[in-house]
Parts: C-alpha cells; sequence; structure tokens
C-alpha cells in the first residue's frame, strides 16, 4: 500500500509550481486529499510535469483545483502497473535464478511462499503461468548445468594429464640425473 503525506505532497506541488497555494485553497485540497491521497498526488504530478513540458500554466494550483472540482468524486479504478511490474520482475528472477532451481515446489515457495515476491497476488492463474514458465526457463538451466559438469569433466581430465606429464618429465630427470652420476 502507498502512504501518501500531505506536507510531501503540498511541498512537491510548491516545488513545480513556484508559489504556495492560497489559505483557502490549501484548506480545499487538504479535505480533498483526506478521501483521495492518491488522485490530488497525481493532479499535482501531472499538472507539475505540463509545466516542465513547457505548457502556458500561470497558476498551477488553479488548474489543479479545477481538475479536482470537476473530476467525479467516486472513480475507483484498480491499478495494476505494481502487479504487472512483480510478475515482470518474477519472470526475470525465473530466467537468471529459477532456471536452476531443481524442484518446482522450490520456486513456487520463493515465488508465493511467506518472503515470495508474489505473495500478494497469489492465485491458481498466476501459479499455473509461473510453474509454465519456470518448466520452460528449467531447460536453459539444464543444458548449463550439463555444459558445466562437461567442463569440469575436461578441468579434471586437464589436471590429471598435466599432473601425468609432471611425473613422466621427472621421472626422465631423475634418469638423466641416474645416467650423469654414473
Amino acid at each position: 500500500m502507498t502512504e501518501y503525506r500531505w506536507s510531501t505532497t503540498l511541498d512537491r506541488g510548491i516545488d513545480l509550481f513556484g508559489e504556495t497555494p492560497g489559505q483557502q485553497l490549501e484548506a480545499e485540497l487538504l479535505t480533498a486529499f483526506q478521501q483521495q491521497p492518491a488522485r490530488i498526488h497525481s493532479t499535482i504530478e501531472s499538472v507539475g510535469a505540463q509545466i516542465l513540458a513547457g505548457a502556458n500554466i500561470r497558476n498551477g494550483w488553479a488548474i489543479v483545483r479545477k481538475r479536482i472540482r470537476d473530476a467525479p468524486e467516486d472513480v475507483v479504478v484498480q491499478d495494476s502497473t505494481q502487479t504487472e511490474r512483480k510478475i515482470v520482475n518474477a519472470r526475470r528472477w525465473l530466467h537468471n535464478a529459477g532456471c536452476y532451481v531443481d524442484m518446482e515446489a522450490d520456486v513456487m515457495d520463493e515465488l508465493f511462499g511467506q518472503q515470495g515476491m508474489l505473495r500478494d497476488h497469489d492465485s491458481e492463474q498466476l501459479r499455473a503461468e509461473m510453474a509454465e514458465a519456470w518448466r520452460q526457463e528449467r531447460k536453459r538451466g539444464v543444458a548449463a548445468e550439463a555444459e558445466h559438469l562437461a567442463y569440469m569433466a575436461k578441468v579434471k581430465a586437464d589436471r590429471a594429464r598435466i599432473e601425468q606429464a609432471k611425473k613422466d618429465r621427472l621421472a626422465e630427470l631423475d634418469a638423466i640425473q641416474a645416467k650423469g652420476a654414473k
């Protein structure tokens, strides 16, 4: 849940508009802020963005007041951007790290468990989507693990060959030294 503070929102508006609202307007905005803080905050940001973009706005606070008065008060929307962002982050985790987790239950716990990034958005549909995404990414993880094991086997064989070459060379040097001592 997002937290809004009137003092912070008011200060942001003052920074954007270069002036304070009048006492009566501030009281009106504070009343509206108590009912719909996100709406007031986003309206101030929107007007500020227009000013920064070069719009010919002489009094930002007056525009904010007009928009607040003109818009119906009972507008309720569900903001899904935070949910979508978490799903995108979960997919990134599956791609970058989750592909190396070998058990689906561990992946589901990582995503939906007590500390999971999707715990607040848990649904059967989302679980099914994430499980399918993990199965697809897991193929890549298995291939990377196999490649790593093959590489490590090669490294081990190379080390054994080098050790054997050292022993052979030392044996040659010992034989040369033994001939020279006779």
